[in-house]
């Protein structure tokens, strides 16, 4: 498993030495990469029956507008992009993984923060 981040720079956490891997991250980690990416949570995803994790920031709607557009011309292309603007650290086979890419999509209405809305005729 090559546990190296997608971005150089997700990995430079100033004031800490940068993780090598999932099992290296820190709260320390953790409130630094907060304070980065100017956020009150992270999420941990996890690939079910697998040892690939990754931490990702909850996409801002600039986020959503650019994968929309990019999306155009090929309907994957939004999740793709959605999972490499969020992405602060973690297993890079997640991304480059046909199957582990897909099984982070079929949840990506938890990255995105989707809630269930319910609707009244009034």
């Amino acid at each position: 498993m090559n546990t190296k981040n997608s971005e150089e720079k997700n990995s430079k956490v100033v004031g800490l030495t940068a993780p090598e891997n999932m099992n290296e991250v820190t709260p320390e980690h953790i409130a630094a990469w907060k304070r980065e990416y100017g956020v009150s949570v992270l999420q941990q995803m996890e690939i079910e029956d697998s040892e690939y994790k990754a931490i990702l920031k909850e996409p801002t709607r600039e986020d959503i507008k650019f994968a929309g557009l990019a999306s155009k011309k090929d309907p994957m292309k939004f999740n793709q992009v959605i999972l490499e603007r969020c992405w602060v650290f973690g297993d890079r086979e997640i991304q480059d993984n046909t199957g582990l890419f897909l099984s982070a999509c079929k949840e990506m209405d938890k990255i995105l923060g989707i809630k269930k809305v319910t609707l009244k005729k009034l």
